[in-house]
């Protein structure tokens, strides 16, 4: 399985002369002081060097730290022992030393002194740093080619030997011994262009549209695949996913293997010669396998035996070279993709780089080694069959085609669909006048995709009504923070449909809504699936996964809350819990009082929303209300009663004390929870006396567990209205005493 670039490596280059108290110089020494704060011991360095050599000193931060203040002038490397890169980094590093004569450099672990701190894990490392003193040095990460930071060795150090840093040198003659004979060219384009599958040559005509030259017509089909297929690490774990051409067109993902099989494909559809070459390329898992290369390439450096070097060497990567305007063209659309798959459908999109294609042989050198292995790509010709190969029909009427021959899943296409669909099943769909193709590839014998055709005349018909086929929506799983909103977009098939309107659905509401437009907006974490469904009777449908990551922001949620308020964290909580929502309007309220009703909600909602048979029990509780199932749960559950004429008093105000006693009974006779109390807890309060005697031990019990406190100057208002943000308050800390 081939492997893929190392991606998104930031490069940061900082340069020499620089003011002192602007410079990076003092900012990375101000923080090398706090990484390695509490670990000055030097026996903190490791036990075994990192590069055998006699001229590597494994030395502290502090050390290092020490000999940049006092304007020592060295060569350093910062590294995590673990890291590829630093592995791979550290056998060019080893050269240096075994080359350049009075050359010392100093190793610091990462690791040991807190570097992840420092570095977090952004792929950085190693840092390289060349110091003459400390106004004028270079630093350099690993994502700097080793070219780049030789040529900083030279300039800082006053180090000019030539090391090797790259694959240049064997790079350079194998290219310059291409052949450019025409016989041997035309053997990269097919004998006769049927051989590609018209959905390629289709792709390809319209992605060369109005390109003159072969050159533009190259960077066109490079910048196409490199934006639209997806590395596929569900291939390399799981082996599933194809390499071949029409694999990777229809899946729209691969490795290596099936970029470089699609891009010559295209290519060639275009007219120009292109090849697949196998190589080696610095990637994923590859620390064993460079170590044995750089071997074999210090051999050919000495010895000039090309083609020993090449037994010696193996390939892990495929690219393209196309023959454009008189030379051959290096070309990796694997490496500029910014395309990933991975298993359970997740992907990850960044925008494309142009780094290889075209590049010099510098750039190409740092991370590609020729290794001379070539094929044209790959030629498809159809192994299985359908029932029909001829096809008439009407506007608006539907059939069946059958394939044969297939040991796997096939895969549909039409040339026009404004003139015939089809879908996954093989049913195809008249849509409008005219004659288009129906293609279809499928695996043969579990090892080779394969495709056949059928050619399908479509004639008018009057007044026929046309039903929706198909509804493709441009997303099929969205990620999205609370309170922000997406736009889905649909396009329902065939265009002449003589109903396209959309019904929209949301299978919960509480986590995401969509308008009759496919507006989504999202209201709490969690996962939902929103629908889009036609309105004809055709009972097509199409669907996407909405994930909302986290919960809006109360202050996006409620326009009368505000950061910093000693209540913020617990309306947070409340709402995010589902405990206590909004008064509307986009407020909360939080110095606003609560009725009994709804502080008997609060708490049902804390309990999971238990569900209660109704019984007539209180006068002003009537059935199918918003309060009904919460006042009868907490009336059978002990926690309220009513007033004794037969009323609850829902919408009277809770006071202090009242909530205290509902708290209470719902921690001791629904938590089971054993009460602590301090006796005379309560003497401190001026008001004490306010109290009622069926409230003492409930608000004795509040305010031993810190569930309530004072409202200022000694008094506990027991008598006053409770208020909302008082309220989530005290709910956060029941709920956290209790451990729910």
């Amino acid at each position: 399985m081939k492997n893929k670039m190392l991606k998104s490596i930031l490069m940061i280059f900082l340069f020499i002369n620089i003011c002192p108290n602007m410079s990076y110089a003092q900012e990375w020494s101000d923080t090398t002081t706090q990484i390695i704060e509490g670990n000055n011991d030097s026996s903190l360095t490791s036990d075994t060097d990192f590069i055998d050599n006699e001229y590597w000193q494994e030395i502290t931060g502090i050390e290092l730290n020490s000999k940049y203040y006092n304007g020592e002038p060295f060569v350093a490397m910062l590294y995590r022992p673990t890291c590829l890169n630093c592995k791979m980094r550290s056998t060019i590093i080893g050269y240096w030393l075994e080359e350049y004569d009075n050359l010392s450099i100093y190793g610091v672990d990462l690791v040991a002194y807190g570097g992840n701190a420092w570095m977090g894990n952004s792929g950085k490392v190693p840092i390289i740093c060349f110091v003459k003193d400390s106004k004028n040095y270079a630093v350099y990460t690993g994502a700097d080619s080793m070219r780049d930071i030789q040529k900083a060795l030279n300039e800082y150090m006053e180090v000019y030997a030539v090391g090797k840093v790259d694959f240049y040198t064997v790079n350079n003659t194998i290219y310059s011994r291409y052949s450019t004979d025409a016989d041997y060219i035309s053997g990269f384009l097919p004998a006769d262009r049927s051989v590609i599958a018209f959905e390629l040559i289709t792709l390809t005509e319209r992605i060369i549209e109005g390109l003159e030259s072969d050159y533009d017509k190259l960077k066109a089909i490079h910048d196409w695949v490199s934006d639209n297929i997806y590395y596929d690490y569900n291939l390399i774990y799981n082996h599933i996913g194809s390499t071949s051409v029409l694999g990777t067109y229809l899946f729209k993902s691969s490795v290596s293997t099936g970029y470089a099989n699609l891009t010559a494909a295209l290519c060639q559809a275009a007219g120009i010669p292109c090849r697949v070459v196998s190589g080696y390329a610095v990637g994923v898992g590859t620390d064993s396998m460079y170590s044995s290369i750089w071997e074999a390439y210090e051999q050919y450096l000495v010895d000039g035996d090309l083609e020993a070097f090449q037994q010696n060497v193996g390939t892990n990567h495929d690219w393209n070279e196309a023959f454009v305007n008189g030379r051959w063209i290096i070309v990796d659309t694997t490496w500029d993709s910014g395309n990933e798959h991975y298993p359970g459908n997740r992907i990850m999109s960044n925008p494309r780089k142009d780094t290889y294609f075209d590049p010099s042989m510098e750039v190409f050198s740092a991370e590609h080694l020729m290794r001379t292995v070539y094929a044209s790509g790959e030629t498809l010709t159809p192994d299985i069959s359908l029932d029909n190969n001829i096809l008439l029909m009407e506007e608006g009427d539907t059939t069946k085609l059958t394939v044969s021959g297939s040991s796997g899943t096939a895969h549909w296409f039409t040339s026009d669909e404004d003139i015939v669909t089809v879908n996954s099943s093989g049913d195809i769909t008249a849509v409008s006048e005219g004659e288009a193709i129906v293609s279809v590839t499928a695996l043969v014998n579990d090892s080779y995709y394969k495709t056949t055709y059928c050619t399908i005349t479509v004639s008018k018909v009057v007044s026929k009504e046309i039903k929706v086929t198909l509804i493709d929506l441009d997303q099929s799983y969205v990620t999205i923070n609370g309170n922000e909103t997406f736009q889905i977009k649909a396009t329902v098939y065939p265009e002449t449909a003589s109903n396209k309107d959309l019904e929209w659905s949301s299978s919960d509401i509480g986590i995401a809504v969509v308008d009759q437009n496919g507006l989504v907006t999202a209201i709490s974490k969690g996962e939902a699936t929103v629908v889009a469904k036609t309105k004809d009777g055709s009972e097509i449908s199409a669907d996407c996964l909405i994930e909302v990551l986290c919960n809006p922001k109360v202050e996006d949620i409620f326009n009368d809350m505000k950061t910093g308020t000693w209540y913020y964290n617990a309306v947070r909580f409340v709402y995010d819990n589902g405990i206590m929502s909004g008064k509307g309007n986009g407020t909360f309220d939080p110095g606003g009082s609560l009725t009994r009703a709804e502080f008997a909600t609060t708490l049902h909602s804390m309990e999971g929303k238990p569900e209660v048979s109704y019984r007539d029990i209180f006068i002003d509780v009537p059935n199918d209300q918003w309060y009904s199932t919460p006042v009868l749960w907490s009336s059978q559950n002990n926690i309220a009663s009513g007033y004794g004429n037969g009323k609850f008093g829902i919408s009277d105000y809770i006071t202090r004390e009242q909530l205290a006693m509902m708290v209470y009974k719902y921690a001791t006779d629904v938590c089971g929870y054993e009460p602590e109390i301090i006796e005379g807890v309560l003497e401190g309060f001026n008001d004490i006396a306010q109290v009622s005697s069926w409230a003492v031990t409930a608000m004795e019990w509040a305010v031993t567990n810190g569930i309530i406190s004072g409202t200022g100057n000694n008094q506990l208002n027991p008598q006053g209205n409770a208020l909302r943000c008082e309220c989530a308050q005290i709910l956060k800390n029941v709920y956290e005493m209790l451990g729910l």
